[in-house]
């Protein structure tokens, strides 16, 4: 016979596992993007990408949306915040190195921090990683003008 404890244990956790199948992000990977045909851009094509845009997602790594404007002078503005908490504005310099790297110098009242990725192209869609390897997990990016 089980016990009411381990039966409210084996349900909490079924509904726990539960949970995290069906509200899950399925993890995309810089090869799953190539295998359908995906390109990283050229230093030339993210310049002209991102050059003037708005762009959103979430950071990669975190649970933290943004918006932010890459001014064509190569100066971002913008916002960030994690679920429950408020926007906190952003600020910052945006470049991309010869080899295609995207840099992005960042600060806000919480700090500062410097980010390093490519942009990958599939079809009209637009996604960020942190580098080219097949295994890298990469994030969707919104991206208007």
């Amino acid at each position: 016979m089980v016990s009411p404890k381990s039966f409210i244990a084996f349900v909490v956790l079924a509904a726990s596992v539960c949970f995290q199948l069906v509200f899950a992000q399925p993890v995309i990977t810089v090869g799953d993007l190539m295998d359908k045909g995906g390109k990283v851009l050229s230093k030339d094509e993210a310049v002209q990408l991102v050059s003037g845009a708005k762009i959103s997602g979430t950071q990669m790594g975190t649970n933290t949306s943004f918006e932010n404007t890459y001014n064509a002078d190569g100066t971002i503005k913008g916002r960030a915040h994690r679920a429950g908490d408020p926007w906190r504005e952003m600020s910052g310099h945006w470049s991309v190195t010869s080899a295609g790297r995207f840099v992005q110098r960042l600060q806000s009242s919480t700090g500062s921090f410097t980010a390093y990725s490519v942009f990958i192209q599939v079809e009209n869609a637009y996604y960020m990683a942190e580098n080219d390897a097949r295994a890298t997990v990469v994030n969707l990016r919104e991206i208007s003008r």
